[in-house]
């Protein structure tokens, strides 16, 4: 594990050694994302990051009631989309919001120290604002030239699990994700996918499908990530930039936060890990948002969809003490 605290220096490129992270929004609008701390530490635990909030007390927050008409109305033009054959897939996200009534929300870091260890924890605290999660979802791993990524989509519940094994629909959501990136990681070199299998994280399941590459060439990082990022788990297909501009319309309409879904990481003596940012709530003064997605492809069904998004939301609430 990694931590660091600022004044923070920000690159265009990773430095050629030390620590950085890699911290941007959905569009990867920053053209400076590489974020050199002042100071960093490595710990089995966040005792050095607990420190910083010692004495605040747990979060008190006031959730508002979900509002399904929004979604709905994003939802069934999707389903138009596809039905004409101009899309095959688009992951709208619904986000739950709430108010702070007292407390702080980054005093949910101890909650981390716990989850299982499938689970990638991440966040930031600037100002009055931040982010606190624990994502299932690696958008790539390198070190040297051995890439690591995976295939994460499909959602059910612990109690489910033996009926969504066999569900098409949830397994063609997933073999939608998989074969896209195997054959987007193939000019890179040689690709290994491991066989589909079922990641279980407590009270929520998916299918997980991981995938090696050995490099030709060295990684230019910044190449990699716009090369990988939105991946169909969080993005659209096909990956043109008509149907890639409909999905960030729909993320707009539905206020989406910008950085979920985008990728954060860590530069570590050559090794870098990146992860997908979603599996969060932030937080700017006093308003708290928690987004979640969902994928839709034709065979999806509205309410099916509304019930995995709460599922998504319950699952956070859970893994952060909420």
């Amino acid at each position: 594990m990694v931590y660091g605290f600022g004044p923070f220096t920000s690159l265009p490129e990773p430095p050629e050694s030390g620590v950085a992270f890699y911290r941007n929004d959905f569009d990867l609008a920053d053209p400076a994302p590489w974020k050199v701390p002042k100071e960093w530490g490595m710990a089995p635990n966040l005792e050095a990051v607990r420190a910083s909030v010692n004495g605040a007390k747990p979060p008190a927050i006031r959730w508002q009631t979900p509002d399904r008409g929004p979604f709905a109305e994003v939802y069934g033009e999707i389903m138009r989309e596809i039905d004409s054959g101009a899309m095959t897939k688009s992951v709208p996200v619904y986000t739950e919001r709430g108010d702070l009534e007292s407390g702080a929300i980054d005093t949910l870091l101890p909650q981390l120290d716990h989850l299982p260890a499938s689970l990638f924890s991440y966040g930031f605290r600037e100002g009055e604002s931040g982010l606190i999660g624990a994502t299932p979802e690696l958008l790539l791993s390198v070190h040297g030239r051995h890439l690591e990524t995976m295939a994460l989509a499909g959602t059910t519940s612990v109690e489910q699990a033996a009926a969504f094994e066999a569900d098409p629909k949830e397994i063609a959501e997933h073999e939608f994700v998989a074969e896209y990136l195997v054959n987007k990681l193939q000019p890179l070199g040689q690709v290994r996918r491991e066989p589909r299998q079922l990641l279980s994280l407590g009270t929520i399941a998916h299918f997980l499908s991981s995938i090696h590459v050995d490099l030709i060439d060295e990684a230019d990082l910044n190449s990699l990530i716009r090369m990988m990022h939105p991946t169909p788990a969080l993005g659209a297909l096909p990956r043109t930039r008509c149907v890639l501009d409909k999905l960030r319309g729909y993320r707009t309409r539905l206020g989406a936060p910008r950085q979920f879904g985008a990728p954060f990481g860590a530069w570590v003596h050559g090794h870098f890990h990146a992860v997908v940012a979603i599996r969060h709530v932030s937080w700017a003064e006093s308003k708290v948002s928690l987004p979640v997605g969902c994928g839709v492809i034709a065979a999806s069904v509205l309410e099916k969809e509304w019930r995995e998004l709460a599922l998504k939301r319950s699952a956070v609430k859970g893994l952060l003490g909420l």
